[in-house]
């Protein structure tokens, strides 16, 4: 499952019917969810549509997908939002103040994804990376969001060390970067 820009939840299908490649848009409604969340693999029921585009109803999480949102805290109004730029997700999820664990607006935060069959879905702050616009913050952020590692073992820190730092003139003439 993925979220359009618009917020609508579409499904990308997997597989063949009747031997052939499926090549539709399934739409899937906030209620017809089943409790899957966006990345979840899936098992539906077609409830409708024609043509290219298919109405469903989620029947089973086949596969979950723990996916941790990053984004920063906004007031609107009297409530909050993380705002995201994850273009599987749609780009403000609530968040209510006593899920905020200590976050600011302005700041950058790792948040868990939490579905309400009612009321959609919702955020839960699991860490305050920083204020937003701290280069130091924004690169914990990507880091985070894209699951990159940090740490590797000695022996790549090793052969990455002996790498020189000058490039030789006679090399640097035959490159093209």
């Amino acid at each position: 499952l993925s979220f359009d820009k618009d917020g609508n939840i579409l499904l990308e299908p997997e597989g063949t019917v009747g031997g052939e490649e499926v090549h539709v848009q399934i739409v899937v409604s906030q209620t017809s969810l089943g409790g899957a969340n966006p990345g979840d693999r899936v098992s539906v029921k077609i409830v409708g549509g024609s043509g290219k585009v298919l109405m469903a109803r989620v029947t089973e999480v086949l596969e979950r997908e723990e996916k941790q949102i990053v984004g920063t805290i906004e007031r609107v109004g009297t409530s909050y939002k993380i705002i995201l730029k994850d273009r599987d997700l749609p780009s403000g999820i609530d968040i209510s103040k006593k899920k905020l664990n200590g976050a600011e607006p302005g700041d950058k935060v790792v948040a868990r994804l939490l579905l309400d069959r009612h009321s959609g879905y919702s955020g839960e702050v699991v860490r305050v990376l920083g204020q937003a616009g701290d280069p130091n913050v924004e690169l914990e952020s990507i880091a985070v969001q894209f699951n990159l590692r940090k740490d590797f073992p000695d022996s790549v820190l090793a052969e990455a060390d002996s790498i020189r730092e000058e490039i030789d003139r006679e090399e640097l003439g035959s490159r093209l970067d």
